[in-house]
């Protein structure tokens, strides 16, 4: 009750501050971080209370305070907010690496191999079939020829092949234990980004030449394997520097820490060079090198918290809820054959492999979430077909909206339902 009482309070006092008083203290980011933490971190407690993620709370805190509902949080907060993005980016990253343990790991790695296989093949198939017919019953927006339709559709697949690492991070580490279970995930969804990168090369090539499209430059398969080459040999050198600090400095390694990541994004970004594959590379290479691997998961345990209640609360109020008024039918259509595709991915990838025979029907339910990286091919999908780019952009972020709001769910209840399974075959 008092964390509704909390968010109450805090509203009602955001809403006078914003549209009754002369004040500018509304207008600043710093008013904007402090109402979205704490609103948030009690709207993570309050639904954590009904057994849902708190990630989920923080997202619809975000979405209620956000520039299109009660504008507590305005686009101009938001873009002055980009900065604490990029530092949750890398944590979180960070985090990610450090908890993919070669150990571990190992006795996954076929199944991870063949459910990365099958998904995409699913997706992208399944996904171009399902925009072809949307095409036939006149659903399929600004898309006006066949070979747009398939260029798009296929596009559509390889973007929704995607995962959220961040949202599949943030609920295993609040469900607290880690499992083979978690093991698995965390394998098939870091892994999944590089794969998606190539695959997202090739899509855009093969679009260029269905719709003879010469208006934008697009990026070649070498020039993606220099980025991705380039990112690896920069994650292993932030790790060395990371084991070297804490070997030999006993302190200020949480400042140390975050130094690091804010570096990372900050200075890696703008050089075309991808900032999560750098600190997923480094965390790992730190746990599994070294002997400081505890001690840096122990610091960013202690660092998350905050964190992931800001990056998730800000997230929420990207969200842009008009998009479900233009494309609702078509996105909802568009999601639940997603669904489909990636429950059919994952059980001809676990049947193929022949273990987690537990996994094989509700396996999927892991990888409903979808957030950055869907959200920055959609928007080189917008820049580089400027005839039906737009509007497959907008689909895009639609269909991320609503995965991003169910994923954080069905994982949980995967995760509850596998402890729940593993106690009684203990007993």
């Amino acid at each position: 009750m008092i964390h509704l009482i909390l968010i109450l309070g805090l509203t009602a006092f955001g809403y006078f501050m914003r549209h009754f008083s002369s004040l500018e203290i509304s207008e600043s980011a710093a008013y904007a971080m402090g109402m979205m933490m704490l609103v948030g971190y009690c709207a993570g407690k309050l639904v954590q209370r009904r057994s849902l993620p708190a990630v989920t709370g923080y997202l619809l805190a975000g979405m209620v305070m956000g520039p299109f509902v009660m504008k507590l949080i305005t686009l101009r907060h938001v873009a002055d907010l980009q900065l604490i993005n990029g530092l949750a980016l890398s944590l979180i990253a960070l985090t990610a690496g450090g908890e993919i343990r070669l150990a571990r790991l190992r006795p996954h790695l076929k199944s991870i191999a063949w459910v990365l296989l099958s998904q995409s093949l699913i997706m992208v198939a399944g996904m171009t079939i399902g925009f072809w017919l949307l095409s036939v019953w006149g659903l399929a927006l600004s898309v006006t020829t066949q070979a747009g339709v398939i260029a798009a559709g296929l596009l559509l697949g390889i973007v929704s092949t995607a995962s959220s690492p961040s949202t599949t991070l943030a609920v295993i580490v609040e469900y607290g234990t880690r499992t083979a279970l978690t093991d698995w995930i965390l394998g098939v969804v870091m892994l999944k980004d590089i794969v998606i990168l190539f695959l997202f090369c090739i899509g855009l090539n093969v679009a260029h030449s269905l719709t003879s499209s010469a208006a934008a430059e697009v990026v070649g398969i070498a020039a993606v394997s220099i980025q991705i080459s380039g990112s690896l040999l920069a994650g292993l050198v932030i790790g060395l520097i990371i084991m070297a600090y804490m070997r030999h400095a006993k302190s200020r390694q949480v400042v140390f820490i975050l130094a690091v990541c804010f570096f990372a994004y900050e200075v890696f970004e703008p050089l075309k060079l991808h900032p999560l594959l750098i600190m997923m590379t480094a965390g790992f290479l730190v746990v599994n090198l070294s002997r400081e691997g505890d001690r840096l998961m122990d610091h960013l345990e202690e660092i998350s918290p905050p964190v992931y209640v800001l990056f998730f609360t800000l997230a929420g109020a990207t969200l842009r809820l008009p998009l479900l008024k233009s494309f609702g039918l078509v996105a909802m259509v568009l999601v639940i054959l997603r669904l489909v595709c990636k429950w059919g991915g994952t059980w001809i990838g676990l049947r193929v492999a022949g273990n987690l025979r537990r996994m094989r029907h509700r396996g999927w339910t892991a990888f409903v979430s979808q957030a950055g990286l869907s959200l920055g091919m959609a928007i080189i999908i917008q820049e580089q077909f400027p005839g039906w780019g737009e509007s497959v952009a907008m689909l895009i972020l639609a269909v991320v909206f609503i995965n991003q709001l169910i994923g954080p769910l069905t994982l949980k209840w995967l995760l509850d339902r596998d402890g729940n399974q593993q106690s009684q075959e203990s007993i």
